[in-house]
């Protein structure tokens, strides 16, 4: 039998169209994670509406989770800490995520990486930050010139 696959949910809270979730379930029995992670985020922590948000997000994939007879675990704490301490406890050997590209996001999937084998997708964007960029190779400055040579790239998967 497979082990159990975590799926390290972060602001991608939705089950369609999700790269990370997808693999996982590919790979074996799924276990979906969030962590509420206010030191990592420092002054980028959410305010009183994004918590509103938050809070009935999660009731949201919490109810598509029970609709398929499944639940999300909900921690609070250091997020990397909390993923492996689930992924010890469970017999986990694999955490898929979809990237993120802020500073303190990107350093716990540095540090989980090391510690864990760690899957990311590109499910946030419809383009890597980077991807488009002017024949200079530097971003774009000019909102038109940006959006004329995005739509000439290969339109991006389907969902």
């Amino acid at each position: 039998m497979a082990s159990p696959q975590i799926v390290w949910f972060r602001r991608d809270l939705r089950m369609a169209d999700n790269p990370a979730l997808y693999h996982a379930a590919q790979a074996g029995p799924v276990v979906a994670v969030y962590v509420l992670d206010d030191e990592r985020l420092g002054e980028d922590r959410p305010g009183g509406a994004a918590r509103w948000w938050l809070h009935h997000s999660l009731e949201s994939l919490g109810r598509s989770f029970g609709k398929r007879h499944s639940k999300i675990v909900l921690r609070r704490g250091d997020a990397v800490q909390e993923l492996l301490g689930i992924a010890h406890a469970i017999g986990a050997e694999t955490i898929h995520a979809n990237r993120h590209y802020e500073p303190w996001w990107q350093k716990a999937q540095d540090r989980l990486g090391g510690a864990i084998d760690l899957h990311l997708y590109d499910g946030n964007y419809l383009f890597p930050p980077g991807h488009i960029t002017a024949g200079s190779g530097d971003p774009y400055k000019i909102y038109t010139p940006f959006a004329k040579a995005m739509l000439a790239q290969t339109p991006p998967r389907d969902p």
